[in-house]
């Protein structure tokens, strides 16, 4: 009975360490799969980053374009009411 006992005990013991040792492959996979999931966060935050400092330049230089557009649209205005004022005086004369 005893020696059954420590057969028992022995089987026992053996599919702990079987069972272990999977864990520990299935917890070296995911930390494995893990630094490449960090690798790739890190890859896209760098790109994340890129992207907003283009599309801030590019909001500057369009804001700075759209700015420098209405002035000169100011400027034809102004230019064609003096040429219209010109042109209903003369006719007024005439």
């Amino acid at each position: 009975m005893r020696l059954e006992q420590l057969n028992r005990i022995e089987e026992m013991v053996s599919n702990l360490i079987t069972m272990q040792a999977t864990n520990n492959a299935k917890l070296e996979d995911l930390t494995e799969r893990m630094d490449h999931m960090t690798d790739r966060v890190d890859q896209m935050s760098e790109e994340i980053r890129e992207v907003k400092d283009t599309l801030h330049t590019f909001r500057s230089e369009t804001g700075m374009a759209l700015i420098k557009m209405d002035r000169q649209i100011r400027l034809i205005e102004g230019d064609l009411d003096a040429t219209m004022l010109k042109v209903e005086l003369s006719a007024t004369k005439i």
